[in-house]
């Protein structure tokens, strides 16, 4: 085992290695400092063990080259004494040439490299005209190669899977699940022969290898690719999808996956062959032949009854023992619990918990209409009456030698459930990290809550994830906030690095509005196999306060979720501290700010009364199917949602500060529709001009980006200037526009693009391009000139006429807008979109969502 390494260097390669300078390294990089400007440096590396030392790396075969000049005239000359090496920047000094030779050989010149010869003739007289010459050496031999390592690329340019999912003894498919959530379950070849039913690749196929046929469950079958098609089980129901995969220019990973097949039961008959996807029988047809179920069913309906009876009594029992414990005193009823998470609970409740009781999911929704009573008055009573848990003990992280690991001096870990690291022989106080261990909803040590690793702690922070076998981390803030330092970058941006002895290695990243996803893969030296850890970094908290409203909170939360394996380790989440934010996040912390604390609440809320809406694009039809089917109250799912969308009281009171000021009501259209403080667009003001800054206009999040749209009322007479002076300071060069100037006897937007001339509006003159018409919408293209800079730029405005008060007359013309939008995106690249209209709050809602989802 590698115990550490010795690096030596010299600018003189030809000294003895013994007087080479050397300095030891533990890890797998070193920095060498004490060099000069435009030096050239030799250095080589040696392996340390508990043997001793290794060999020293191999040195580059920097073989010297020696170039002869050849030159004629009749007088003696000498060489100038200057020799420029351009590769290295040094100059080298020559010896005269002496008197008749007509050639001079130039020794000691490096391979490959580019060189200047100056060459003068000297007399008594002085020194005459030079000939300059740039020559470039041949090449040298190449350095020795590494040794090849095999790497198994499972994304080769085009190939095919089958993935088989066992259903147990259910003939449903999965529900509120699709093919794509299955994936990441599936188990390579050695894990396949277990008898774990779990998904699993039964086989790989290249495009030309692809077969018509394939029996799933034909053990005989010999795949090239090491997937094993496992034998199936008897009686055993399965469904299955294939995957296609291609590779683009970029050498990303693109594919596609099938639907389910419909559940198919393996029977006595398929035992020695398998079951063909595409027969896709119904179970009953795969159950078997010959096989009497007169004789089966008799004795099974007698067990059924035996079995109902006595449930029914034991049932009868429970309540009667209920009813009587309802009768004995309050004392009695206290029994101790028998989950370990709520026996810890118990154990280190404080007197101010025992007060607040869970809360029954039927009386939240009272519950925090109750709180907010009176301008949030009981949240702040229920708040204050929360203890800072003084009464819990911090000993460790007091210590002399862990101070420096705590980035707030007040913010400490509790010594009951503070994660304890492997000890490091010889090194006082290795076991210590500002963490500590959380318990989730039945499930202790769910959660592991932390600060945000300094620089001197990144190493422990990692030995945390590995030793607690984590397969998630949550980050909840930003590496700097408001100029202060909130958290060090413990992951590398791209490649590889080590953190002690664990080698992070970055191999994939997305992002999305709100949040950030990094595919990390850690590995430790000496371990059989690496972990992937997915980072997940929640970038929609703002600096001060919390986020507008729940709904990107838990979206965040639930994938979340669904990256974790079940049998993974703790959740490591972070903010700053570990306190505010992670707290928000596991919900287990009682060092809570005020609007933190009904944030929480909020969330909970939404999350009981509303569920998880998301809808997969493939599921979509049957989704909308769904809802438009009247439920059991008799209100179809479309309205109940609608209902739940529209509630008052499910809408967090978000604050419409600058929209109601007296200076700004004569720019709203309309007074009750107002942008939220939270999300408005705020123009550059004005010096001297109170206002000057506001404008009727709201983001809108996309689906990967943040504030990817602009939502604004038409513009009034006196807002035209506003309007055009945001669309330069926010790069939106294109306009969509739902509405008609007028409609009826009302104003719905004042016509702001020229038609024949250009118009100014403050610092920008507009020109009319050109006029398209198409049956349901108007293309109209603009240049805008900036006079303060001369700066020109092109706007697209698309003007659709279709809308009425309500809804379109009919889905193709809106349609066509959209494909007509996403086509000039794609001739433009343009990247930015402004959909407006007066006062269809929901048709701005219902044209933004094609582009959200997206």
């Amino acid at each position: 085992m590698v115990l550490s390494y010795l690096v030596i260097y010299s600018d003189d390669s030809n000294l003895p290695l013994a007087q080479w300078s050397s300095m030891g390294v533990k890890g797998y990089n070193a920095s060498i400092k004490a060099l000069s400007r435009d030096m050239t440096c030799w250095i080589r590396v040696a392996a340390v063990t508990s043997v001793g030392q290794g060999n020293y790396s191999y040195q580059s075969p920097q073989r010297h080259l020696n170039m002869t000049l050849t030159y004629s005239g009749s007088k003696s000359y000498k060489d100038k004494g200057e020799l420029k090496q351009l590769s290295h920047n040094r100059e080298v000094k020559l010896d005269a040439v002496s008197p008749g030779l007509q050639s001079h050989t130039l020794q000691g010149l490096v391979p490959h490299t580019r060189y200047e010869i100056e060459l003068s003739a000297f007399n008594s007289m002085g020194e005459g005209p030079s000939i300059k010459l740039t020559l470039k050496t041949d090449k040298g031999s190449p350095p020795p190669l590494q040794r090849p390592v095999i790497i198994e690329d499972e994304l080769s340019d085009d190939y095919y899977i089958v993935i088989v999912v066992p259903l147990s003894n259910s003939n449903q498919l999965p529900k509120d699940r699709i093919p794509d959530d299955f994936f990441k379950e599936v188990r390579r070849r050695r894990e396949a022969k277990r008898d774990i039913e779990e998904p699993y690749i039964a086989a790989k196929f290249s495009p030309a290898e692809l077969p018509k046929r394939f029996n799933v469950g034909d053990k005989n079958f010999k795949n090239l690719y090491g997937y094993y098609n496992k034998k199936l089980t008897k009686g055993s129901y399965y469904t299955m999808f294939t995957r296609a995969y291609v590779k683009n220019d970029k050498g990303s990973a693109l594919y596609t996956s099938s639907p389910f097949v419909t559940p198919v039961k393996f029977g006595a008959a398929n035992q020695e062959g398998g079951i063909d996807p595409e027969a896709q029988q119904r179970p009953e047809e795969l159950s078997g032949g010959g096989l009497n179920l007169t004789f089966v069913i008799i004795p099974i309906v007698a067990v059924v009854l035996i079995t109902a009876v006595v449930v029914i009594a034991v049932l009868v029992c429970r309540r009667r023992k209920r009813r009587s414990k309802k009768s004995k005193s309050t004392d009695d009823d206290k029994s101790e619990p028998s989950d370990p998470v709520e026996m810890k609970r118990m154990t280190f409740q404080t007197p101010a918990m025992m007060d607040h009781p869970p809360i029954p999911v039927s009386e939240l929704f009272n519950h925090n209409n109750n709180l907010k009573a009176d301008n949030n008055s009981k949240f702040s009573q229920e708040y204050e009456s929360i203890e800072p848990g003084e009464t819990f003990t911090s000993d460790a992280s007091t210590q002399e030698y862990n101070k420096s690991k705590n980035r707030y001096p007040n913010l400490l870990a509790f010594d009951h459930s503070r994660v304890r690291l492997a000890t490091i022989d010889g090194i006082v106080g290795s076991d210590y990290i500002n963490a500590n261990l959380c318990d989730g909803y039945r499930k202790e040590n769910a959660y592991i809550a932390t600060q945000g690793p300094l620089e001197e702690t990144i190493d422990d922070f990692w030995r945390m994830i590995w030793e607690y076998k984590t397969f998630t981390i949550v980050m909840l803030t930003e590496l700097e906030e408001r100029g202060r330092i909130k958290c060090e970058q413990y992951w590398p941006n791209e490649g590889a690095e080590l953190y002690g002895d664990i080698e992070v290695t970055v191999t994939d990243w997305i992002e999305f509005a709100n949040y950030t996803i990094t595919t990390l893969q850690i590995c430790k030296e000496g371990a059989p196999q690496p972990r992937e850890v997915k980072h997940f970094q929640f970038t929609g908290w703002p600096d001060h306060g919390v986020p507008p409203h729940p709904t990107p909170f838990l979206a965040f939360l639930r994938r979340v979720r669904f990256y974790n394996p079940t049998d993974a380790g703790p959740i490591v989440v972070h903010c700053s501290g570990g306190v505010g934010r992670t707290a928000c996040f596991i919900v287990v912390d009682s060092m809570l700010e005020r609007e933190q604390y009904i944030f929480i609440h909020d969330a909970l809320l939404e999350a009981v009364s509303c569920g998880n809406t998301e809808v997969h694009a493939r599921n979509l039809l049957h989704h909308i199917k769904r809802l438009t089917e009247p439920s059991e109250g008799g209100m179809a799912g479309l309205a109940e949602e609608f209902r739940k969308l529209s509630n008052p009281n499910q809408v967090r009171r978000l604050k419409q500060g600058a929209g109601s000021l007296t200076i700004n009501r004569s720019k709203n259209r309309l007074a009750n529709i107002l942008p939220y403080e939270s999300t408005r667009v705020q123009l550059l003001a004005t010096r001297g001009i109170e206002g000057s800054d506001y404008i009727n206009a709201s983001f809108i999040d996309g689906y990967r980006q943040r504030y990817a749209y602009i939502a604004t009322q038409g513009p009034l007479q006196d807002t035209v200037d506003d309007f055009w002076r945001m669309l330069i300071e926010q790069n939106s060069n294109i306009v969509v526009m739902l509405t008609q100037l007028h409609e009826g006897d009302r104003e719905r937007c004042y016509k702001y693009w020229p038609t024949d001339r250009s118009a100014k509006h403050q610092y920008y003159v507009v020109d009319p391009v050109s006029e398209q018409e198409f049956p349901h919408f108007v293309i109209r293209d603009f240049k805008v000139k900036d006079i303060m800079n001369s700066t020109v730029r092109n706007s697209n405005s698309f003007h659709f006429y279709g809308w009425t008060d309500s809804v379109p007359k009919s889905g193709e013309g809106i349609l066509d807008l959209i494909g007509k939008y996403k086509e000039h995106m794609n001739s433009k690249k343009k990247r930015d979109l402004s959909p407006y209209t007066a006062v269809m709050v929901s048709a701005e809602r219902v044209f933004s969502v094609p582009f959200v989802s997206c």
